[in-house]
This record gives structure tokens, C-alpha cells and sequence, in this order.
């Protein structure tokens, strides 16, 4: 009887061990999957970012252009250019 009440203890003790390791493993798997969709999360807010960026960089070049023809309107209206500019 004792050694079968060892035996059972030690199946506890084992499958214990074995359920731990695969807790800690599916723990483990989960845990890589979430940084995996957190790194693909940031990869998409940096890609809208720069896309962001981008279009205000468009929006100031156009702005810069329009606010450079008109200065450029102005000073010929004043005959301070000639128009051949």
C-alpha cells in the first residue's frame, strides 16, 4: 500500500509539473502571439504616420507654392517685378 500511495504521488506530483510547464507554455505562446499583434499594430499606426506626414508635407508644399505666387502677384502689382521671373 505504501508504495502505491507513492506511486500516486508521485503521478501527481508529475502531472503537475507537466501541467505547469504546458500552462507556462500556452502562457508563453500567448504571450508571443500579443507581441506579434502589438508589433503589427505599431508597424500600421507608424505606416498612418508617415501617410499622415506625407499628406502634410503635400498640404505645406502647396501652401508654400500658392503663398509664393501670390507674394510673387503682389510684388508685379506694386511693378516691383517685371513678370518675366
Amino acid at each position: 500500500m505504501g508504495n502505491q500511495s507513492r506511486g500516486k504521488l508521485i503521478d501527481s506530483i508529475v502531472e503537475g509539473r507537466i501541467t505547469s510547464v504546458c500552462n507556462r507554455e500556452c502562457l508563453n505562446i500567448s504571450y508571443m502571439e500579443l507581441q506579434n499583434q502589438l508589433i503589427e499594430t505599431r508597424k500600421r499606426i507608424a505606416g498612418d504616420l508617415r501617410d499622415d506626414k506625407l499628406r502634410l508635407l503635400e498640404i505645406y508644399d502647396k501652401l508654400n507654392n500658392d503663398i509664393s505666387e501670390l507674394v510673387f502677384k503682389a510684388l508685379y502689382i506694386e511693378g516691383y517685378k517685371d513678370g518675366k521671373s
